[in-house]
């Protein structure tokens, strides 16, 4: 397993501070802080190592010695920051966690790396290649440079997708109306018939998956380990669908 040395090796910008003397247990710090709810190994998707394993206040063995917790609606998501010394040396590891829990939940350290709980990636459907929780350089390396960058979102033009992040990875995925592309698992895309959507996905019948009430827009479905689905719409016309890790 890699330490956090390691991690300064692969260009991570820490802070160096002076040493901090709290008398906080290892069993005390993995219950404040948020550290607890980062608890767990944590992979790099782009080579499968084994970065980060978080348990009982200790960060890859070592004892955290201070930390905060920066925000975010939880201890479970947001920013905590966190300092462990190795051999001598603070070292200081600011882990935000991103997207949701189960298979596409995420953590960033120093926002320079985006680590997530297994090895390999874990998705249900994808748009040629392009899945939810797909880190940036991931995605580059599958489609290139995006044609627009739009804050979070990145634009694609000749695969007619715009993709958005949180954490470093994808959150969702709008396959416009005019993409020459289909969802992977199932073949569909914006032309298909709403009944072909829910009989593949197996959608509830109490859900319409294609509002036609203008008071009853963008009625998200669940397809499936932690997935989401749903019509995006302008005004009454179809504009994309949207793949997700949010239900509505």
């Amino acid at each position: 397993m890699k330490k956090v040395s390691m991690l300064l090796l692969s260009g991570l910008i820490v802070v160096v501070l002076a040493m901090v003397t709290l008398g906080t247990s290892d069993a005390e710090a993995a219950n404040i802080w948020g550290l607890k709810a980062r608890e767990g190994k944590w992979y790099d998707h782009d080579t499968g190592n084994l970065i980060l394993d978080i348990k009982d206040g200790k960060i890859n063995g070592m004892p955290v010695i201070s930390g905060e917790y920066a925000g975010g609606a939880s201890a479970s998501n947001g920013c905590g920051k966190y300092i462990v010394n190795e051999n001598g040396q603070n070292i200081v590891l600011n882990l935000t966690v991103g997207l949701a829990g189960g298979l596409h939940k995420c953590m960033t350290v120093n926002g320079a790396i985006t680590l997530f709980p297994t090895p390999q990636p874990q998705y249900y459907e994808s748009v040629n290649g392009v899945y939810l929780g797909m880190t940036e350089k991931a995605l580059i390396k599958a489609w290139g440079k995006p044609t627009r960058k739009m804050e979070r979102r990145w634009y694609y033009k000749k695969q007619g997708v715009v993709v958005r992040f949180d954490a470093g990875a994808i959150d969702r995925i709008d396959l416009l109306k005019e993409s020459p592309l289909s969802f992977d698992k199932s073949g569909l895309n914006c032309s298909s018939l709403d009944e072909e959507f829910e009989a593949f996905y197996g959608f509830s019948s109490s859900y319409k998956f294609w509002p036609y009430n203008a008071s009853d827009t963008n009625i998200c479905t669940a397809i499936g380990q932690g997935e989401y689905m749903f019509s995006g719409e302008t005004g009454m016309k179809r504009a994309s669908i949207v793949l997700t890790i949010y239900p509505m």
